[in-house]
């Protein structure tokens, strides 16, 4: 992780992390086996086979996230924490390209997950000089979503999470 977050991934990098994105989500099954198989056996007979999970949205979610945090941001005030949290943010939108095929990766990711909001809310600090308002905006919808989001499912039962009521995995 220490080499991805201290490199320097400016906006001149989308024109290749756009494309490789692309590229990832239409061969996400075949890198996804290649990957499994240089695990060990025990690993392969585990995971193996492939099976579609239907997590799309998170994808597009990361990739606005992603774009939100290269597009806002006045580069010229931005600082070495933001800018490391922004290349775990392209971290974890290639680790989600693969969880529409496998809770694998959906699981893996959530060792990243937790630093999108911290790198959300470092980017609504420091947005360019005439998009303040725009972020201000942008930081008003996302809590009111997030919040509106959590409790609908909640109260539903829709949460696959199953953060409320909390329950342990192995229930």
């Amino acid at each position: 992780m220490y080499p991805l977050y201290h490199s320097k991934i400016t906006k001149k990098w989308l024109w290749f992390v756009i494309p490789g994105v692309l590229i990832i989500l239409i061969f996400n099954k075949q890198i996804f086996g290649f990957l499994i198989n240089l695990l060990s056996n025990k690993y392969i007979e585990r995971y193996a086979s492939i099976r579609q999970t239907g997590a799309y949205a998170m994808i597009a979610l990361f990739a606005m996230f992603l774009l939100f945090s290269y597009l806002i941001v006045d580069d010229k005030n931005i600082d070495a924490t933001t800018l490391g949290l922004r290349n775990i943010m392209v971290l974890v939108l290639i680790i989600q390209l693969f969880a529409p095929i496998h809770t694998l990766a959906m699981r893996f990711n959530y060792y990243f997950i937790i630093f999108v909001p911290i790198l959300i809310s470092r980017i609504v600090a420091t947005p360019k000089p005439n998009l303040k308002g725009l972020t201000k905006i942008s930081h008003v919808v996302m809590v009111c979503f997030f919040t509106f989001y959590f409790f609908y499912n909640a109260y539903t039962g829709a949460d696959i999470l199953q953060v409320y009521p909390y329950r342990f995995f192995w229930e």
